[in-house]
């Protein structure tokens, strides 16, 4: 096969995206960035939606869209590290990693 079954992250990669002050200060909503941009949307539904069709390219199922909008709620009085940790978890999919 030329292209293998598994994503396996090299230690530096597995590294960065674990603990990188890059990477997390990426993912903070500043400006204009993708993050602010899904915090200026109040319906948990559509920030979900919008921030797979960006990270992703495609959007959610319903499971995972019904999942993610949980965990979002379960953070609201948190909203932005709850987004924050969304977007990581994304990031760092198989999913993001092998076709991104």
């Amino acid at each position: 096969d030329v292209l293998p079954v598994e994503y396996n992250a090299s230690l530096q990669q597995a590294m960065f995206l674990s603990n990188s002050p890059l990477l997390d200060a990426l993912l903070e909503p500043r400006g204009d960035n993708l993050a602010a941009k899904l915090m200026a949307e109040s319906d948990l539904s559509l920030r979900v939606r919008h921030a797979y069709e960006h990270v992703l390219g495609r959007w959610p199922d319903e499971a995972e869209s019904q999942h993610a909008v949980a965990y979002l709620h379960q953070r609201v009085e948190r909203p932005e590290k709850g987004l924050k940790q969304l977007l990581w978890a994304m990031l760092t999919s198989t999913e993001f990693l092998t076709n991104h």
